[in-house]
């Protein structure tokens, strides 16, 4: 066996989960040049970052993700923080989508389904890439549902 050295083709998608006010935070600030898009209030006292502030809708997190795509700007990380708060967006939107009470209502499991097969707009990380710059992700997700 031996060892060789490659380079890597994709930008890198990096998932930072932990507990909260270990670092998860600060560690992305100093990731290349970031902007975060929040969607809870979990920033430390005195760390400044480049947010589009906090969004409370999953077309709130979508509208910035298009606006990265589509506008010039000199970020090269996308820090969604956090994902574990953007989860309830996507069951939101999916529920208004479809008339649903609750992502239950379609029956056992076949809410989750959907909303996994994406019957809304695609999720964040495929149109990250859509931008042919170097992009990395990083995320806190800590689902009780194990999605």
């Amino acid at each position: 066996m031996q060892i060789m050295r490659t380079t890597a083709k994709l930008p890198p998608i990096i998932v930072l989960h932990g507990q909260p006010g270990i670092g998860k935070t600060t560690l992305a600030q100093n990731f290349p040049a970031p902007v975060f898009i929040q969607t809870e209030d979990g920033c430390p006292s005195g760390l400044e970052i480049d947010t589009f502030g906090l969004l409370d809708s999953y077309a709130g997190v979508i509208d910035a993700i298009k606006h990265l795509g589509n506008a010039p700007h000199e970020y090269k990380t996308v820090v969604l923080d956090s994902l574990d708060k953007f989860e309830p967006l996507v069951v939101a939107a999916l529920c208004a989508q479809n008339g649903f009470a609750s992502i239950e209502s379609p029956g056992f499991g076949k809410g989750w389904v959907m909303a996994d097969q994406s019957h809304i707009p695609r999720s964040p990380p495929s149109m990250i890439h859509a931008r042919p710059a170097s992009r990395h992700i990083s995320c806190d997700y800590t689902s009780a549902h194990g999605h």
